[in-house]
């Protein structure tokens, strides 16, 4: 396996049935999903998540449920382009649950790499990989080890990963052009 996940390699992680399995289980206990994302919230923000509570209400219920696609292409294009690890991977996944496809996540990432740069990509897309790959590996009923997965991985991607998917990138870049290192 190369040190950089190409788009080929990402889009053949998760089969369609195992994605539309996962989706079945997430949609079934979607509700506690959301609980358990406010849960996170409030772990995290103490007693200021009384101030965010309304706008986790509003894009993230039930009644909003049509524009769960929408708000998570834009949640991955905002955390992508700042390194935002681990509430990356939250939102990779919800993305694939709400409907997204692994192409459009691609599609978003290298619009952000058009935009912010090399460091940005290597580092979005060797996350997707780590998710995607974590989530093959989780039986497709069980949420909370799909959920458990994506945390894990989240905090994987280490700076030295990312030194090493850059530093490949540079050289094959390198190489097209001629220019030896």
């Amino acid at each position: 396996m190369s040190t950089e996940p190409s788009v080929d390699v990402v889009l053949h992680i998760l089969s369609e049935e195992r994605l539309a399995a996962l989706r079945e289980a997430y949609a079934q206990a979607e509700v506690g999903f959301f609980n358990e994302a406010l849960n996170g919230y409030r772990r995290r923000l103490g007693k200021s998540v009384d101030f965010v509570q309304p706008l986790l209400t509003h894009f993230y219920s039930a009644e909003q449920s049509e524009r769960h696609k929408e708000r998570e292409r834009v949640l991955i294009a905002l955390l992508a382009a700042t390194h935002a690890g681990y509430e990356l991977a939250i939102h990779y996944y919800w993305g694939l649950m709400e409907g997204l496809e692994p192409s459009e996540i691609t599609d978003i990432l290298l619009l952000v790499y058009a935009y912010t740069g090399v460091d940005e990509y290597t580092s979005a897309i060797a996350l997707f990989e780590k998710v995607l790959r974590a989530l093959d590996q989780q039986p497709t009923n069980d949420l909370k080890s799909c959920y458990e997965a994506v945390v894990k991985v989240s905090t994987a991607v280490s700076l030295s990963d990312v030194e090493a998917m850059i530093n490949a990138a540079v050289a094959r870049e390198l190489e097209k052009r001629g220019i030896s290192s």
